[in-house]
């Protein structure tokens, strides 16, 4: 018989997220994972570098309850519930202290959660070609196409 694995959401968390780690929350609309969000800032888990591709409400209430000291993202920004004030604070006054940020295009993201998913140590990506997150990210790189199509650019994977 196959052991049951079922958690609560708390002992989840308890279980499986420390201080320090990195973490992804990801989904959209009705699938933001609120509820995880909440049960780590209960929990008073810091020092995190959270992923998550839509910088929302959700990045605003782990970085006011001093959860996040890293974000990666491919998008910031919330139209329905307004200007991401705690967000905002941190990257433009560093206030109360600076934000990490690390940034990407959705694709870039996704392409990285690919690779990691593959055991893959990068992907190609050809839609950062012109593009400024090149010179604002460290992160993406530029390689020789073996197959001679000329350079290329890569994202690191993302395991989480």
């Amino acid at each position: 018989m196959p052991t049951d694995k079922t958690l609560s959401l708390a002992e989840a968390i308890t279980r499986h997220v420390r201080d320090g780690q990195t973490v992804a929350l990801e989904g959209f609309g009705h699938l933001v994972p609120a509820a995880a969000a909440h049960e780590i800032i209960r929990q008073g888990v810091t020092g995190l570098t959270l992923a998550r591709m839509t910088g929302d409400t959700l990045v605003d209430q782990l970085l006011a309850a001093g959860c996040v000291t890293k974000l990666i993202s491919s998008f910031v920004g919330n139209s329905s519930a307004g200007s991401l004030h705690e967000l905002r604070r941190r990257i433009e006054h560093h206030d109360p202290e600076p934000l990490e940020f690390e940034e990407y295009s959705h694709g870039g993201m996704v392409a990285r959660y690919a690779a990691g998913a593959a055991k893959l140590p990068f992907a190609p990506i050809r839609s950062y070609t012109g593009s400024d997150l090149v010179a604002l990210n460290p992160q993406i790189k530029s390689v020789t196409d073996p197959y001679g199509g000329g350079e290329i650019h890569v994202v690191p994977a993302r395991r989480c």
